[in-house]
């Protein structure tokens, strides 16, 4: 489907805006932005962060619905993990690169660390996260699993979390180590996935090999 920006955030046409969607936008706007030094590309990609919160995030859970629905103006879906990781990776991407003296550097901040704080709290007590973040029927994941860890650690590195943090990320790194098999690949990684009921996503196909794995492992 074409992408298309409305009031600062990204829609997929006809759809939403789901919580994929800032990792498919934020790293290439602040490359543009990086190499041609239009501020309206750092604008756009603060807006990605920050509409996707406004939309998605619920404070109750400290978590993101997967999906804005344009027909109901509503949020919809579960709080799916690796939509959750996603966004993660975008917002390290953004506090990355985005000045300190940005005036919005501290709104940023802030959205950061209010999710990474739900994060921590559906954690797994083995360790891991569960194919739906707030479901422990469902299985411990491997992909958002792989991008907690690093949006955890990488948050108490460059100071954007405190280290309380580091407990987590070394719990989730010791779980994430048991999803690899002794030939080196990687299991439990979920399918590419749409916007269902709690039920598409507990029957959701439990991966071997998949990219979406290896990619949030290594970092």
């Amino acid at each position: 489907t074409c992408p298309r920006f409305e009031d600062g955030a990204f829609y997929r046409a006809g759809k939403g805006m789901m919580t994929d969607d800032p990792f498919m936008t934020v790293p290439f706007l602040l490359r543009k932005w990086k190499a041609g030094g239009e501020a309206r590309d750092l604008d756009l990609a603060i807006a990605q962060i920050l509409g996707t919160h406004d939309r998605l995030f619920d404070s109750g859970h400290g978590l993101l619905r997967h999906l804005w629905d344009l027909k109901t103006k509503q949020a919809a879906g579960v709080f799916w993990g690796r939509g959750n990781g996603w966004m993660v990776l975008a917002h390290a991407e953004l506090l990355a690169k985005m000045p300190r003296e940005h005036p919005r550097r501290i709104e940023v901040l802030a959205a950061y660390v209010r999710h990474m704080e739900g994060i921590r709290r559906c954690q797994d007590p083995a360790g891991g996260w569960h194919q739906v973040l707030d479901h422990p029927e469902s299985w411990i994941e491997t992909s958002c699993t792989g991008m907690f860890v690093y949006g955890l650690a990488r948050g108490v590195n460059e100071g954007w979390l405190d280290g309380s943090s580091s407990e987590s990320a070394r719990k989730g790194w010791e779980a994430l180590k048991t999803k690899v098999t002794a030939d080196g690949d990687l299991v439990d990684v979920c399918g590419s996935t749409d916007v269902g009921d709690l039920a598409f996503y507990l029957k959701r196909p439990r991966l071997q090999g998949d990219l979406h794995g290896f990619g949030s492992f290594l970092l």
